[in-house]
């Protein structure tokens, strides 16, 4: 018995047509044929060099000629954002930016991959026309002109990869050793009569259809079934027609060149698993490795298309992921879809970029606790603001005006700059409160203003200054005659005093800040807004992923509760548990939380509002904590009354990387509202370790229905690369939404681990790679006899909202496509030469990637093109 599994052969299994969902959001705008707000974004872990900055630039401005010319003319790159680390201080920003991030950006500049090392790539985990996530490029291939000759250059590898981010077009081209996409395929199988064979999977029955595995489990499920066919002609002439390969790119016809073994840099005589194809001669189509080395600086860019008699047309017979996916269609096929190709020809215009970095916010928080009849009411604010209000990351200082203070006598904690942190905000309310009973750190609000300038003196430094201050007395013009001159702080004031905003008006006017009325008579939502207003006005960047808080359990119970369980994986950082409660009769004794080695960690109070809250920080959290802790609990059986527990865990940013989950929505409608009776809701994943995927975890996506804040549905995401899943074992998880009712829709992602869940960590090649390197990746992400267990696994993650606008009365949701289908041997038989093939592929189900399938239609077609058609 012969196995082929490498070679492409024209059997489908056809459940249906492949989806052409609608674009995505995007941050970049489309103005006559420009591209505007693109956003390139440095990696913090690249290492400072102004020379990279510049690279960037000539690459980009040529790039964008480039891309003119092979969408005839019709878009380029106007404005580009260069977005730099926080931590470099050498290179010369043209503006603070914090509303952009690095997580956000549409291209990453960044150090090797572990699986693609120098390799530029896009993550595009959707289907044809959708926009992928982001572009990845390494700094050493701006900079590197060596790696021109191993990938092209990084000009025209941006048109390319710009193509997939933005277009949602695919790679065509074959991967060594890969099942779906392999390295050479045979066009035709010129057989004259084509078979068709049908097999059932009924409900609770046999299951049936070749080597099939289902989508519900991993292992699969196994079964018999042939395809049997009259081969006319002798067998030699058969084997010898079996021979007749065709290199795996997108060029069609004819290609002059030659079989080469690349670790060796060797020729080899005919294909084999060893062996990839290299064209001689220059085409602008092929992706640069399929080049011979010489060729592979040329910066020529064009796009296949189905137009006839044209120089660059498509190959729909190629067995490559956009043929799949896009059905046949070629690139310029799927461009023509997007918004962008709407209008016509544009005018070229050069490329400006602008030079953007981060900076923290300082704030300053002057708090005037003089009147007591306003004191109370300034304490719930402050409070309200440091516990859930203010920015992640900005840092904090408190300033209490109270009279008869002794100014420089009690510093405390609260005055000094610290960050905000969920921890941080505990000791910062806690240093407050004692703060207000003490001696105060200002008599007047001049004084604490002028206390405020000179801690935020060089901010500007090193990040933003704000000054926020809660007014209760009135305050006059010559209170603030010796500050104004010099102070150059953007402040926003509280006034709760009855008097004429006039009195501060004109210096909030000159910081460029704002005034609002805080007054005693507010309701708490009316004080919540206010909190957000505030924040709005403060400009604090997104926390980095590595540095963000993880969130372990986040679960609210009505009524009687006696706690819950939460598992820690052992990351080094600082958990924080948090209960609250609509009333505080509900918890008859304060909290308990014990670690996995019996310690009990009493919980402390605090009171914001009407809410009432109990709080345990542990500090130092790492392995020896690792397992099972338990939230000890004793509340009341009153319906009314719920207890919320939250447990998050801030990371130690000095240590290796942490595992994190990213979660999100994809609509075919590219909004959160669907039509249930034409969209497709799809449901997103993402888990990795640093950039290492972590794979075989179980990954739950809790589906809430807002309305009366039930679960609608719980389902299980997979990393297999079937249904909604685009490549297995990549640390993508996803699945298809299809239990379609009127309503607004929740969704969180649960994340645990099993016996299976493994960092998932390739080796990054070293930089001495051969000049023409192995390709990554085809339809599974690479894998090594060497990963690491990821134990105790527990996160959550919010991933969005999205509502349902209308119902199907019927069951029009179809199965997903099988993009798996591959022969997974052949054997003759007999005397009349009848060829037996035995077929493997991924079952997905009754409605696209969820239930179970009735029936498989498996045809053998004499000619590829027939599938298409």
């Amino acid at each position: 018995m012969k196995f082929l599994g490498r070679v492409w052969t024209c059997v489908f299994a056809a459940a249906i047509v492949a989806r052409l969902p609608a674009e995505g959001a995007s941050r970049v705008q489309l103005r006559r044929g420009g591209y505007e707000d693109v956003v390139i974004a440095i990696s913090p872990e690249v290492q400072e060099s102004p020379e990279l900055i510049s690279a960037i630039k000539s690459k980009v401005k040529v790039a964008s000629e480039l891309l003119f010319a092979a969408s005839r003319s019709t878009v380029f790159f106007r404005k580009v954002t260069l977005l730099l680390p926080k931590k470099w201080t050498n290179v010369a920003a043209d503006s603070v930016a914090n509303d952009i991030s690095y997580e956000d950006s549409d291209i990453r500049v960044a150090p090797a991959h572990p699986a693609y090392a120098d390799q530029p790539f896009t993550l595009q985990p959707g289907g044809c026309g959708s926009p992928g996530m982001f572009s990845h490029f390494t700094s050493k291939l701006f900079t590197d002109t060596n790696l021109s000759d191993v990938w092209g250059p990084p000009e025209r590898l941006l048109v390319l990869e710009w193509a997939k981010l933005r277009w949602g077009v695919f790679e065509e081209l074959g991967y060594r050793d890969d099942p779906i996409y392999p390295l050479f395929y045979r066009p035709d199988l010129d057989a004259e009569d084509d078979g068709t064979d049908e097999v059932e999977d009924d409900e609770g029955g046999d299951n049936v259809g070749g080597e099939k595995s289902s989508v519900e489990e991993e292992e699969g499920e196994e079964g018999e079934v042939s395809m049997a066919g009259d081969v006319k002609g002798e067998k030699d002439k058969a084997k010898e027609k079996r021979t007749k390969f065709v290199a795996n790119l997108c060029a069609p016809g004819s290609l002059e060149g030659r079989y080469v073994i690349p670790e060796k840099e060797e020729e080899c005589s005919s294909p084999s698993t060893e062996c990839d194809f290299l064209v001689k001669d220059f085409r602008p189509n092929l992706w640069p490795v399929s080049l011979a080395r010489r060729r592979r600086r040329n910066l020529t860019v064009a796009f296949c298309d189905d137009e006839e008699d044209s120089d660059w047309p498509h190959n729909q017979l190629s067995p490559n992921k956009h043929n799949l996916r896009c059905a046949g269609a070629s690139w310029w096929a799927v461009m023509r879809r997007h918004q962008d190709f709407s209008g016509g020809p544009a005018d070229l215009e050069e490329t400006s970029f602008t030079v953007v970095q981060p900076k923290d916010a300082h704030v300053t928080l002057v708090l005037d606790m003089t009147q007591s009849s306003t004191r109370n009411r300034t304490l719930d604010f402050s409070r309200l603001w440091i516990s859930d209000y203010a920015p992640s990351g900005c840092h904090l200082a408190i300033i209490c005006v109270v009279e008869g203070a002794k100014m420089g006598q009690s510093p405390g904690r609260a005055v000094e700059m610290t960050r905000l942190t969920p921890s941080s905000r505990i000791s910062i309310m806690e240093d407050l409160e004692k703060r207000v009973d003490s001696e105060g750190d200002a008599k007047t609000i001049y004084e604490g203003l002028r206390m405020a300038s000179e801690r935020l003196e060089n901010m500007n430094s090193s990040g933003t200054a704000f000054v926020i201050l809660v007014c209760s007395s009135a305050v006059e013009d010559k209170d603030l005659d010796d500050i104004r001159s010099s102070w150059d702080k953007p402040t926003f004031v509280l006034s709760m005093s009855p008097q004429e905003k006039t009195d501060l008006q004109k210096f909030v006017e000159d910081t460029k800040g704002n005034i609002l009325s805080l007054n005693g008579s507010m309701d708490d939502d009316a004080l919540r807004e206010v909190a957000s207003n505030v924040t709005a006005y403060i400009s604090q960047p997104r926390v980095p992923s590595k540095e963000a808080p993880v969130t372990l359990q986040n679960e609210t119970v009505s009524g009687r509760s006696r706690g819950a369980n939460v598992t820690f994986d052992g990351t080094a950082g600082t958990l924080v548990f948090r209960l609250s409660t609509n009333s505080s009769a509900h918890v008859k004794e304060a909290p308990v939380v014990i670690d996995p080695l019996g310690t009990r960690h009493q919980a402390k109070r605090f009171s914001v509002l009407s809410s009432h809250s109990w709080m345990v920080v542990v500090e130092n959290a790492g392995e020896n904590s690792a397992g099972q802790w338990t939230l000890e609990l004793n509340t009341t059986e009153a319906a009314d009354s719920y207890v919320r527990m939250e447990t998050v865990l801030e990371p130690d940013p000095h240590q290796g990387p942490l595992v994190q989950v990213v979660s999100w929505i994809a609509t075919t409608s590219g909004t959160a509202a669907v039509n249930g009776s034409r969209d497709d809701v799809l449901l997103y994943a993402s888990l990795t370790e640093g950039d290492a995927p972590v794979v075989g975890a179980d990954v739950e996506a809790v589906v809430v229905n807002v309305a009366n804040d039930s679960v609608w549905e719980s389902v299980r995401l997979l990393d297999s690369g079937s249904g909604a899943d685009a490549m297995a074992n990549d640390g993508i998880y996803s699945r298809y939404f299809t239990q379609f009712a009127i309503g607004n829709f929740s969704v969180d992602i649960k994340v645990s681990v099993n016996s299976r869940a493994k960092d998932h960590r390739p080796p990054v090649p070293d930089s001495g790679a051969p000049s023409h390197p192995r390709v990554c990746c085809g339809s599974v992400f690479p894998t090594i006899p060497l990963t690491r267990p990821v134990l105790n696994l527990n996160r959550i993650s919010h991933a969005g909202t999205f509502t349902i606008t209308d119902s199907p009365i019927e069951d029009r949701t179809r199965p997903s496509p099988i993009t798996d289908l591959r022969v997974k041997e052949v054997a003759w038989k007999g005397l009349y030469d009848e060829v037996r093939v035995r077929l493997s592929w991924t079952a997905t189900g009754d409605d696209r990637d969820n239930g179970r399938g009735k029936r498989w239609r498996c045809e053998l077609l004499g000619v590829c093109s027939t599938y298409h058609s």
